[in-house]
């Protein structure tokens, strides 16, 4: 029996929720509390066996509607806020014409269809316009669960076009709806409900929200029993991300969704020139895995931090303290922190607001033990930054290293300096590494490491012009300093074939490379142009001069496989096709096929060479898209927002 309610106004309750997510579930208790589905429902089927209790008109329309956006329910493409009032204009008629309708027959009607996260607005200042009760109940499931079942539905014939395989890509739809959903019922008599709590019998929100009409017999309830022994959540509550937890409770928190979604819409317009369409949802997206990635950084960087960070640089006139010490010193000052930079032989003064001292390629010395021991004693943050495996000494041998055999006189200090670096890692708090091979060695000596990719710096985005006013094709290599001998042995037989076969090909090596020991390319040592090493701001031009740029790094090689994918986006950024060795780093930064080309054996490396040689266009929109693909993922936005993620979460592991 229900509680008295007043029968002059109608009430509409909108589910809004993501696909798979209970939303069926939530709409059936309202059902159960009277309100009724308009219009015809669409059917039960294998894949909801107690139905959707989704209105078909509704659903229908919508689906014009997002086709009319050029938008498909599994596309999680934020959309152009003018396209979208555009569109809603044209359709308020018929939005206001079909409740009007559904309200002829029903007073209390309950409207289900998790495109309605995305076409909200449109059926929200419909009802309005009718003068309904408006209530919204937000339905919110463990994005991995959804992942899970969404992926399910491709072991169904009939409903693998409504699969969505890929957890990256299911995520990403399930940030869009949930982050769109929140922002367009607020202002509105609201309660979220998650699919746990309504598994466990924990209805508060659900009461709250349909108090007046709450049957005295608990119905609803029948309803999670029933769900439950049907076998419907077999899957025990996850716990949520880091990210995923921020969007539990509303009242208070309309900020950081905000910001979640500013951070969501900003990402998304960075692989915007990569996806002018997204393939079908059964299908992988090839971005997704990236973008997803890149907007938790951008999701977790805190807009705003204060206080005083030092970096200490064991290498301060290396590339590497470039990309390692003065980036992220950038990113930390743009976000408000006062940050000194010094090298490792200058004292180091700790202030009282100092936060973190981060230390870039230092050995241990009593100089920087003094320092360690200051902080300690000061609870002041130590975190370690290195760019190379050059603190395991299993790998400082000249097979593996190779700088070593190249300058035998500095092996010694090699192998010493190992166990030093690994020391002063040791006694940090945390250590900060460019790629996950290199992670996983030091894991061995530090049991909290954490990656934060190299990546561009403003001043390496400008598109370089380039000489045409001749007709050779350029093969670049950039060698760089004197430790590439072995990696350049990967190529140097393709090479050979490739220049003798083609004789407007160049070979351009820029930098440190002994090419006498290379005898194959003795015959096409006409076609080979060496230059010398340049300094990093002379560097984008003179990668701007090759056609393709290649990346050889020594197979088999457990020190090659921790470098660092920077030879792939600093020629991407000045518009220019890499090869490169398939390593792990290379491998996961490059679309193999559409930013660049991964090469695993000479054979592949001869081909690859004469496919870009003989196929201009591939060449020039492989580089497009590697352009907008590096600073989509190695920007600064991005790299800095990667970093600033990880340093503060660092710092408020460390203090807690």
């Amino acid at each position: 029996m229900h509680s008295k309610v007043n029968a002059e106004r109608p009430t509409v309750v909108c589910v809004l929720g993501m696909h798979r997510s209970g939303t069926s579930l939530a709409t059936r208790m309202v059902q159960a509390c009277g309100f009724q589905v308009p219009g015809q429902a669409l059917s039960a089927t294998a894949d909801n066996p107690e139905g959707y209790s989704e209105p078909r008109a509704l659903v229908r329309a919508n689906n014009r509607i997002l086709a009319e956006l050029n938008r498909h329910w599994s596309d999680h493409r934020p959309l152009e806020e003018h396209v979208r009032q555009q569109v809603f204009a044209r359709w308020q008629r018929r939005a206001m014409r079909l409740i009007g309708l559904w309200l002829r027959h029903h007073s209390r009607l309950v409207l289900k269809d998790p495109r309605l996260c995305l076409t909200f607005p449109l059926w929200r200042d419909a009802a309005v316009a009718h003068n309904v009760n408006l209530r919204v109940l937000l339905v919110q499931r463990d994005a991995s669960d959804v992942s899970r079942s969404l992926a399910a539905r491709a072991e169904i014939p009939a409903f693998r076009p409504a699969a969505i395989v890929q957890p990256e890509r299911s995520d990403l739809l399930w940030w869009r709806h949930v982050l769109w959903a929140e922002r367009y019922s607020r202002g509105l008599n609201r309660q979220q409900q998650t699919y746990q709590q309504m598994l466990a019998g924990h209805l508060d929100p659900l009461k709250a929200l349909l108090r007046p009409w709450w049957p005295d017999d608990d119905a609803p309830c029948a309803l999670v029993r029933s769900a439950s022994r049907a076998g419907n959540a077999v899957i025990a509550d996850t716990a949520q991300a880091e990210l995923g937890q921020d969007l539990l409770g509303l009242a208070a928190r309309e900020a950081r969704f905000d910001q979640l979604r500013n951070a969501f819409m900003q990402v998304q317009q960075r692989f915007a020139s990569l996806r002018h369409r997204l393939p079908p949802p059964e299908q992988p997206d090839l971005y997704a895995a990236q973008l997803l990635r890149a907007y938790q950084h951008a999701g977790l960087a805190p807009e705003h931090l204060s206080g005083h960070v030092i970096f200490l640089s064991g290498a301060p006139g290396s590339r590497g303290h470039i990309y390692r010490v003065e980036h992220s010193a950038r990113s930390l000052r743009e976000r408000g922190m006062r940050v000194d930079v010094v090298s490792a032989a200058e004292h180091v003064a700790l202030a009282p607001d100092t936060r973190a001292v981060v230390m870039f390629r230092t050995r241990a010395d009593a100089h920087l033990n003094d320092l360690i021991l200051r902080c300690k004693n000061s609870a002041v943050p130590l975190i370690y930054d290195i760019d190379d495996a050059v603190f395991d000494s299993k790998l400082m041998t000249p097979r593996y290293f190779d700088y070593m055999r190249v300058r035998s006189d500095q092996a010694a200090q090699w192998v010493e300096g190992a166990p030093l670096y690994a020391h002063a890692m040791q006694q940090c708090d945390a250590v900060i590494v460019t790629t996950q091979p290199l992670a996983a060695r030091a894991a061995s000596v530090h049991p909290q490491v954490k990656v934060v990719p190299n990546g561009l710096a403003p001043d390496r985005l400008a598109l370089m012009p380039r000489d045409q006013a001749d007709e050779l094709i350029r093969i670049g290599y950039a060698s760089g300093t004197p430790t590439h001998q072995k990696d350049f042995a990967e190529v140097a037989q393709a090479l050979a074939a490739v220049l003798a076969r083609y004789p407007t090909a160049r070979l351009c090596v820029l930098g440190h490379l002994d090419l006498d020991e290379f005898p194959e390319l003795e015959a096409v040592h006409g076609q080979i142009e060496q230059r010398p090493l340049v300094d990093f701001d002379a560097l984008p031009a003179e990668l701007a001069r090759f056609d393709i740029n290649l990346a050889p790094l020594q197979r088999d090689n457990p020190f090659c496989d921790c470098k660092s994918e920077l030879k792939y986006f600093e020629a991407a950024a000045v518009g220019v096709t890499t090869i490169a060795s398939a390593t792990p780093p290379m491998c996961d930064a490059i679309i193999d096929g559409q930013t660049g080309f991964i090469a695993r054996d000479s054979g592949q490396w001869q081909r690859l060479l004469i496919q870009l040689i003989e196929q201009p266009a591939l060449r020039r929109d492989c580089a497009r898209r590697a352009r907008a693909h590096a600073l989509a993922c190695y920007g600064p936005e991005a790299r800095g927002e990667w970093f600033i993620s990880v340093f503060s979460a660092l710092l408020r592991d460390i203090t807690q």
